[in-house]
């Protein structure tokens, strides 16, 4: 058997709410409460001490068929007009269920007379459906179920953890980091007074010969000279066990334990909160003993082919560069099983910021060419890159006058 739940009701008369299931009077107008009253639980439950609950009748109150007041169960006459209760009075859980079915019955004839008006308006049948927000399936002989969340399973609310600056602290400094390198790698316009200019072209020569090489197969057009046993990779092997130990949880039971399921409305302004019995496990630990594999790592060979073969490969290469603006490539002079792999340039001018601070940038031939030294010039500079400012309808380099 649950604790005992004082519960609520309302006036009919006077309108007042909230009213003790304990007091069977309106303590607005004085009224008893009759037929009309509806209990229910309120917000904050209301827990009768348990010596005074072992007073309460636990039966519904019953309706005088005479005034309608409600009675407690322990009364044989009406507290209100006196008269002797029989077997024809209904009580509380009876009288809500035919005051439901007669709301039905109402509700179900009104809907009955708008269909037939609309059919005649409409001169067309339609059936409508209804649904009652009233329960049939809830047993009003045996009382008012209402569903209960378990409050043994209920949490407490959590107190707010500390704030963990560390992991913010972390996060600036990664933004700082990287809005440091974007700033290195957006161009700065300058003021650059050219104090020389540099050049400088490299032709690479190859040649075909024969080379030695090694790998796990020969390729086409290798000749094989020789193999040798190597270590290709290392792999795991199992060497022994060791023992370990280790704690393991386990549990076990311990009883039973009575949680909250929901609520029973027992009809005489008392509600009985329905329990049921769950097993309750405690958690312990074991040693255990394990056996732990150790492994070795181990060579493991494969044959090595040592081969020659022909290929292309570095020969040497012609440079050539200056410090003026009249650049040429070197003459390159080839001998038999020899051929020009690539060529490449580079140009830089050297010159004074407008802090007079001094820089070396490299910069396209189209802008290289197009400078003199003496020459004052704007440009964009980049980690040792630059490119000159120009105007967009002259196409003008743009020169400090």
């Amino acid at each position: 058997m649950g604790r005992l739940i004082e519960g609520l009701w309302d006036c009919c008369h006077c309108g007042t709410t909230g009213i003790g299931g304990s007091k069977r009077e309106c303590p607005g107008c004085g009224k008893p409460r009759d037929e009309n009253t509806v209990f229910y639980m309120g917000e904050k439950k209301k827990y009768v001490p348990k010596m005074a609950a072992k007073k309460v009748n636990r039966n519904p109150d019953w309706v005088c068929g005479y005034c309608g007041s409600l009675n407690s169960d322990n009364s044989s006459d009406c507290t209100s007009c006196g008269c002797t209760r029989g077997g024809e009075n209904l009580d509380y859980f009876e009288n809500r269920g035919k005051k439901v079915q007669a709301e039905r019955a109402k509700e179900a004839t009104n809907e009955d007379e708008e269909e037939s008006e609309d059919a005649k308006a409409e001169s067309s049948e339609q059936s409508y459906g209804y649904t009652s927000d009233f329960d049939s399936s809830v047993s009003f002989g045996s009382g008012g179920v209402i569903p209960y969340r378990d409050e043994v399973t209920v949490k407490p609310m959590r107190k707010p953890a500390m704030i963990n600056f560390k992991p913010i602290a972390i996060a600036l400094a990664v933004i700082l980091l990287i809005a440091g390198l974007v700033y290195l790698f957006i161009p700065k316009e300058k003021e650059v007074t050219i104090t020389s200019t540099l050049w400088e072209r490299v032709i690479t020569i190859e040649e075909y010969k024969t080379v030695r090489e090694n790998d796990w197969s020969v390729p086409h057009g290798g000749r094989l000279q020789y193999t040798r046993q190597e270590i290709s990779h290392y792999q795991n092997v199992l060497d022994h066990y060791e023992t370990k130990t280790r704690q393991v949880a386990k549990q076990r039971y311990v009883g039973t334990e009575e949680v909250v399921t929901g609520h029973r409305d027992l009809g005489n302004g008392y509600f009985e909160e329905i329990t049921s019995s769950r097993p309750v496990y405690e958690t312990y630990y074991e040693t255990e003993t394990y056996q732990d594999p150790v492994y070795r790592s181990e060579p493991v060979y494969r044959t090595k082919y040592y081969y020659d073969i022909e290929r292309w490969v570095y020969c040497r290469s012609v440079s050539t560069s200056g410090n003026d603006q009249s650049p040429y490539w070197g003459e390159v002079r080839l001998a038999a099983k020899e051929r020009e792999s690539s060529r490449a340039e580079q140009y830089w001018i050297t010159g004074l910021d407008e802090k007079e601070k001094e820089l070396k940038v490299t910069l396209s031939y189209s802008d290289w060419s197009s400078i003199r030294v003496g020459q004052v010039v704007r440009m964009k500079v980049s980690l040792g890159h630059g490119e000159l400012i120009r105007d967009e309808k002259t196409e003008e380099v743009y020169e400090q006058e």
